[in-house]
């Protein structure tokens, strides 16, 4: 860990101060070297190994129940299958946001468990998080090049890879981290279709705005708005609207994906499997304000129950009224989220790149304003700011914008009193080198150390299972009064026949009972949450 962050730091700080070296060879070698094509995938190896390293673990294991779904779902989609067969008794198994009768899968949208596949068939779950974050950092470092120049873009990627929210959502299963590429690369595509014309950058803006459609709906909603507005008005200017024909097939067929998805999970093609679990259990978790007070469908779950009263507090105080207080909050823990602990020093560059923002910049700010506001819909505490993690980026080119705005007066000034122009990048290279030194470490261990508890406890949970001594079985879990509603131990499978240990909610001796007779060749125990303790569990197997 220590390792990566000195070598990031001594490319950004080195290439920095030969790129203030105005009027020497050094500034044209410099020019060479961040224009090479290595440097970008560089940078974005080094992203995903930071973020690897905050991971904690070679094998990291989806915690949240977000997490847990996304995953579950990419392992029925590697069996080449849309759902999975329901354990019988669904209701031991019901878990949030996974549908569990008739057949079970997950609630959400299939673009992001689909992007998982290959990590699970390869066996090693990590291996698309981080190559989605890997190609994310190269994009930052290279759409910021295209805006700013090398030195701001080598600035905004040390901002980025910094951002403790980097961190805490880049070392994970949920779906942001799939919309998060596809805004990069949408915005790449769009760049270079603007340039040189070609219709194949077209293709692949409606490839990125499709495929996050199908991951994540509102979100790419905020990201078409201005990018189709730009693309409507450009193929106008230039008397090419048939232009628009191949790209807009590109996307139907993409977004063709979400009917088929919700007519072999609910049978029926406008039906959802979303609307389906909002309707069953979670009928206050949409967008509107006010709690929504409908009663669910089917029992609730204990953990639901508790994110139903959790969340509740939130929608109480959800109204048109209190709107602009909640945009101020958010757009703070946003900055937060990327600036860190030195929030208050750099929030001051922030506000002085967007004074200097041209085209292009205003373009990218306004794209962010706009999911700021879409969220604005949903009641979430301020810092659930994995809702804008698409739009960290803009956040670490406006701070970079800023820093490289001051290096200029700076430079000016230098020059005016007989010294050398490169003194002026000294307080970006100063700001950047403090930021990615003080910021990385503390980031990298609250978000390790973050994880570590919950890891620990689903992991001493998997080590008693591995302990069983006989298998096949069935555990029963039983809550405990410090039970995290954020964490289930209770997790279907894709795959229930061949699946060693079954995990369900222990319902009291009777209902256990009626799980246990049918499957009679299932041993049973039962988990203790509140003594951490694993046992047969002869009320059931009495019962047989």
């Amino acid at each position: 860990m220590i390792v990566i962050a000195l070598l990031s730091l001594v490319v950004v700080a080195v290439s920095a101060w030969w790129c203030g070296r105005a009027g020497t060879g050094d500034n044209v070698f410099c020019a060479r070297l961040l224009e090479h094509p290595v440097m970008a995938p560089l940078l974005g190896v080094i992203s995903a190994g930071l973020v690897w390293a905050s991971w904690g673990s070679v094998h990291p294991i989806p915690l949240v129940h977000d997490e847990i779904a996304y995953v579950l779902q990419a392992e029925i989609f590697a069996r080449g299958a849309w759902t999975a067969v329901a354990p019988p008794i669904s209701s031991f198994f019901e878990q949030v946001h996974v549908l569990v009768d008739p057949r079970v899968a997950a609630k959400y949208p299939p673009g992001h468990a689909l992007m998982l596949v290959p990590g699970v068939l390869l066996g090693w779950l990590p291996l698309m998080p981080l190559l989605l974050h890997a190609v994310s950092g190269a994009l930052v470092f290279a759409l910021a090049r295209r805006v700013a120049g090398g030195a701001v873009a080598l600035l905004t990627w040390v901002l980025w890879t910094a951002a403790p929210g980097s961190f805490t959502w880049g070392a994970s299963y949920f779906s942001e981290n799939t919309t998060a590429l596809c805004w990069l690369a949408g915005w790449w595509a769009l760049s270079r279709w603007k340039q040189d014309g070609d219709r194949r950058w077209l293709l692949l803006v409606a490839a990125a705005t499709g495929w996050g459609a199908i991951t994540r709906p509102l979100t790419m909603l905020a990201f078409a708005t201005p990018v189709g507005a730009v693309v409507i008005v450009t193929l106008a200017r230039r008397a090419s609207l048939r232009d628009l024909a191949l790209p807009t097939c590109v996307g139907i067929a993409i977004l063709g994906l979400l009917p088929l998805w919700s007519a072999r999970t609910t049978g029926d093609w406008h039906t959802t499997p979303l609307s389906v679990y909002t309707r069953d259990y979670m009928p206050w978790d949409k967008p509107g304000f006010g709690m929504d007070r409908t009663p669910p469908r089917r029992p609730v779950p204990a953990d639901v129950a508790t994110l139903a009263r959790n969340f509740g507090r939130e929608h109480e105080r959800h109204f048109p009224s209190a709107l602009p207080g909640m945009f101020a909050a958010r757009i703070v823990e946003l900055e937060r989220a990327v600036l860190g602990p030195p929030m208050r020093l750099l929030w001051p560059f922030t506000i002085a790149g967007l004074l200097v923002l041209d085209g292009t910049g205003m373009f990218a700010a306004g794209g962010a304003l706009l999911l700021v506001l879409a969220y604005l819909s949903y009641a979430t505490s301020a810092t659930w700011t994995l809702y804008d993690l698409e739009i960290f980026p803009v956040v670490a080119l406006l701070t970079a914008l800023g820093m490289a705005a001051m290096a200029r007066e700076v430079a000016k000034a230098a020059r005016g009193r007989g010294k050398h122009a490169w003194t002026g990048i000294t307080l970006p290279i100063v700001l950047g080198a403090l930021t990615y030194m003080l910021v990385i470490p503390k980031a990298e261990r609250a978000a390790r150390a973050k994880r570590a508890t919950s890891e620990a406890y689903v992991a001493d949970f998997v080590h008693l299972l591995d302990q069983l001594p006989r298998k096949p079985a069935v555990v029963f879990v039983r809550n405990g009064p410090q039970h995290n509603a954020d964490i289930s131990l209770v997790r279907n499978s894709a795959d229930p026949a061949r699946e060693p240990v079954w995990i369900a909610t222990d319902r009291g001796d009777d209902e256990n009972r009626r799980l246990v007779r049918a499957a009679p060749m299932r041993a049973a125990y039962l988990y203790d949450e509140r003594t951490f303790t694993l046992r047969d569990y002869p009320a059931a197997t009495s019962g047989r």
